[in-house]
């Protein structure tokens, strides 16, 4: 275990705690990195990995400016994103000279985080970042244990519920007579069971939904047998039925074709 703990602080923010990483921090204003342990013969800061801009390939110029006191600012935090930084202290057997003489923590600063999981943006963890973002949260309550797994793990759960969220759940092609509707197909993690009653459509998800919060998209076909496209209206009644209403057509009682697909919804 280091001999020697790092503490975070910056000037507007609650002060820092040894050894405990930060998410909660500025871009534009000096970050303050302080040794707490020691004293010590000799200190050296350093940016491991600066704050990466992913998006127009732009590297943090982030630097300590008394790299080898025992406190240092860090200028500038022009860059959101994580910074990976590391001390390296001098207790008798020169710098760094054991595992025990190194301290690494990260710290995020930039636009807020958002706390939905499925929201940008989230933390992208430093390239070189282990186990060094300690942050606590509602799983390690006194400080995250499991590193940048933690970070890449919500990471990838948010990306991929948001690709399910507002990716087609079921879809149904229906093709409808007097005496009832006929699937012709069916797709996706639901099943749409349509019944007809001469004026809308009432479809059954099977299973329900988690609740009402999801949208319908139907597409009208044009048909043979019923002319053009039709106008419509959804109505959500409930997490495992909808209906579809269609009018203004001289042959609405009779039928329809048309494709309908849920989308979206929140678990």
């Amino acid at each position: 275990m280091p001999l020697v703990k790092i503490k975070i602080d910056q000037t507007g923010k609650p002060a820092g705690l040894p050894g405990v990483a930060r998410e909660d921090l500025d871009l534009s204003v000096d970050v303050v990195l302080s040794a707490v342990g020691g004293p010590f013969r000799a200190y050296r800061w350093s940016i491991v990995n600066g704050a990466i801009n992913y998006s127009i390939n732009d590297l943090s110029s982030a630097a300590p400016v008394s790299p080898t006191n025992s406190v240092t600012t860090v200028t500038p935090i022009d860059v959101s994103g994580t910074y990976l930084v590391q001390l390296e202290i001098d207790s008798g057997r020169g710098l760094g000279a054991t595992a025990d003489d190194v301290a690494r923590i990260t710290f995020y600063a930039g636009v807020p985080l958002a706390t939905n999981i499925d929201e940008l943006p989230q933390r992208i963890p430093a390239p070189e970042e282990t186990n060094e973002h300690n942050v606590p949260n509602a799983i390690y309550p006194t400080g995250n244990v499991i590193g940048w797994a933690y970070t890449v793990g919500r990471y990838l759960y948010g990306v991929v519920r948001r690709i399910y969220r507002v990716g087609g759940r079921a879809g149904i092609r229906v093709s409808t007579a007097s005496a009832g509707p006929t699937v012709t197909a069916v797709r996706s993690f639901y099943m749409l069971l349509p019944t007809f009653n001469g004026t809308k459509y009432t479809c059954t998800i099977d299973p329900p939904m988690i609740n009402a919060f999801y949208g319908v998209h139907v597409t009208p076909h044009v048909s043979t047998d019923y002319g053009v496209p039709k106008k419509y209206a959804v109505n959500v009644l409930s997490a495992s039925q909808f209906e579809i209403y269609f009018y203004d057509n001289a042959d609405a009682a009779t039928g329809a074709d048309f494709t309908a697909t849920v989308v979206g919804g929140d678990d």
